[in-house]
């Protein structure tokens, strides 16, 4: 479908067997599509000046106005900036049939917004996908370009599961 702008949509589209299902809760399709599709979608093909451009997660709507103001101020120089968090439960490392503690320290947990410069990631997404590819800054990543890390905010959960809108509601 082409739109103003010369746009075209060409996802693949919800196959007519799911699509009394797409408005259950928590009904995906197939999870994997997404993986298999790359991340790159309409959003980012509507950007048509150069600057810097947001991808935020739909599925964390805690985001704090400070965790987006500096995303972006950093992201004016450093070109691309994640948000992030400390991680505070122990963290085991599968070996075969064991595990090991790794240190917690070593990690943390990635939120959205990501922000980059809107050139930088055009040019990262177009790699040929990988399997390692699990978010924007993982795209950005592969061309060899660092990511920089942002202060995130414990409340920017992501709201996947039943539990998790239990725990977003306790935050409203």
């Amino acid at each position: 479908m082409h739109r103003d702008g010369g746009v075209a949509d060409t996802g693949c589209g919800i196959p007519d067997e799911y699509r009394t299902s797409i408005f259950e809760p928590f009904f995906r399709v197939d999870k994997s599509r997404s993986r298999e599709m790359g991340g790159a979608g309409l959003g980012l093909a509507l950007v048509r000046e150069s600057g810097l451009v947001g991808v935020h997660d739909g599925v964390r709507p805690f985001v704090s106005v400070d965790v987006i103001r500096n995303c972006y101020d950093l992201a004016e120089t450093r070109k691309a900036v994640i948000p992030v968090i400390d991680v505070v439960e122990t963290v085991r490392h599968l070996t075969g049939n064991s595990s090991e503690t790794v240190s917690r320290n070593d990690y943390k947990l990635v939120q959205t917004p990501q922000v980059f410069d809107t050139e930088l990631l055009k040019r990262a997404y177009t790699q040929e996908f990988t399997p390692f590819f699990t978010d924007d800054a993982s795209v950005v990543e592969a061309m060899g370009v660092p990511v920089y890390l942002a202060e995130g905010n414990r409340e920017n959960i992501k709201i996947t599961t039943p539990f998790d809108l239990k725990i977003g509601s306790a935050l409203l």
